[in-house]
C-alpha cells in the first residue's frame, strides 16, 4: 500500500513537476485522493496512512511550485459522515 499509494505518487508527482518546471508554462498537478486522510472507518488503517503521507506531499509541492506556477491539488469526492466513517 504505501509503495503504490505512497512513493508511486512522488515518483509520478516529481516526474511531471520537473517536465512542467522545464517547459517553464506552468500547470496543473491534480491527484486523486480518498477520504481516509481525514475521516476514520474499519479496515482502512493501511490506506489511510498512505492517504495522510500524500496529502502532506500535495501540501509541499504547492508552495514550492507556486513560483513557477504549477498548481498542486487533491480532490476526493467529499467526507463519509455517515456512522461508519467518523470526521476527526
Amino acid at each position: 500500500m504505501i509503495n503504490i499509494v505512497l512513493n508511486g505518487t512522488f515518483y509520478c508527482t516529481s516526474a511531471v513537476g520537473k517536465r512542467m518546471i522545464e517547459s517553464k508554462r506552468g500547470g496543473v498537478v491534480l491527484k486523486i485522493i480518498a477520504n481516509y486522510a481525514w475521516t476514520v472507518a474499519p479496515g482502512v488503517v493501511l490506506s489511510a496512512r498512505a492517504k495522510a503521507g500524500r496529502l502532506a506531499m500535495t501540501r509541499t509541492p504547492a508552495g514550492a511550485w507556486a513560483r513557477p506556477n504549477i498548481r498542486v491539488n487533491d480532490i476526493t469526492t467529499g467526507h463519509d459522515t455517515t456512522e461508519r466513517a467518523v470526521r476527526l
